[in-house]
């Protein structure tokens, strides 16, 4: 029998609607000022040429608990990034489609400074999502409607599935039209205490990947398979996004 603090654990991830959990985090975002925005895209900058490589596989941002020297809001991004490293990795996975297409070097033709062989988008991609707003200020991280809001704004197609639209018939679908994905999902349906994390799938040669989720080293055939085994099949997803554009 589930003790109170089980079944009170418990009670978000099964009870509260995803789209609802989506539409709080909107709610308490908050624009950070402009003068600590700059403040730290100016430390961000010194800390990410210090860091990159640690934090980076390929392309792909992999390893968040390395960025503790770097500034989003009112914590560190080691801590509250997810969504943003979500983000930078689906752009990644654009431009380089774009780049093959266009054959020229690996920078996007939708984002002028958007180049992933110099490595230096991050920390102003950081500086955006500031502008954009984070939820309570940076402690309950970015809402998925600001990725959103982001893709759309340089250019890129979105669709969103939320709770329990999130099928496979409805991922291979999904999966049919995009690239690139952002899941937001709660790392334990059974414990809202192990908080909600965000991660990438973006679609390769050789399967569907999933990027900072201690799972690089892994492929699956299908998007829902991907899904389904985030955090060893613990995880419930709240929303995905796929992105994309007309070429694609």
């Amino acid at each position: 029998m589930r003790s109170v603090k089980q079944r009170l654990a418990a009670f978000i991830p099964r009870f509260i609607g995803a789209g609802t959990v989506a539409r709080f985090l909107s709610f308490v975002s908050v624009r950070i000022p402009v003068s600590q925005r700059n403040a730290h895209l100016a430390q961000n900058s010194i800390a990410w040429d210090q860091i990159w490589e640690k934090a980076m596989k390929g392309r792909y941002i992999e390893y968040q608990h390395t960025l503790f020297g770097i500034r989003l809001g009112k914590t560190t991004a080691d801590r509250n990034a997810c969504e943003v490293i979500a983000t930078y990795n689906t752009m990644a996975s654009l431009a380089a489609a774009e780049a093959s297409w266009a054959k020229k070097p690996e920078k996007s033709l939708r984002y002028p400074w958007w180049d992933v062989t110099r490595r230096r988008t991050f920390p102003e991609m950081l500086w955006e999502f500031e502008s954009l707003g984070l939820a309570l200020a940076g402690y309950f991280g970015t809402a998925p409607g600001k990725i959103v809001k982001y893709l759309e704004k340089h250019g890129y197609e979105t669709k969103t599935l939320t709770g329990k639209a999130i099928t496979s018939e409805n991922t291979l679908s999904l999966a049919g039209q995009f690239r690139a994905f952002v899941l937001m999902a709660y790392n334990d349906r059974e414990n809202i205490m192990a908080q909600v994390h965000t991660l990438s799938i973006t679609k390769e040669a050789y399967g569907f990947q999933v990027h900072n989720g201690n799972m690089e080293d892994r492929t699956f055939p299908v998007l829902y398979d991907a899904v389904c085994a985030v955090n060893q099949g613990k995880s419930k997803p709240i929303v995905l996004i796929g992105a994309g554009s007309n070429e694609q």
